[in-house]
């Protein structure tokens, strides 16, 4: 979670880690069903509720802002 809170698109995180675009959608897939969370934005706020992400990024800042869809 760490590269989506970062900003990176699903094409550079695939870069980063030296898998495939395909690859990396179906990981972000598996993780946000695992935390049974509807968006990307509620995943981005789980992880931070169990301190897996890093501090004081603004991306981080504006996944609170933004609402979240039901």
């Amino acid at each position: 979670m760490g590269l989506v809170v970062a900003g990176m698109l699903n094409t550079q995180i695939a870069s980063e880690i030296g898998s495939s675009e395909a690859t990396v959608k179906i990981h972000r897939g598996n993780v946000m069903q695992k935390m049974h969370a509807g968006s990307l934005i509620e995943s981005v706020r789980l992880a931070d509720k169990l301190n897996l992400l890093f501090p004081n990024s603004v991306i981080l800042t504006l996944c609170y802002t933004m609402p979240l869809k039901f």
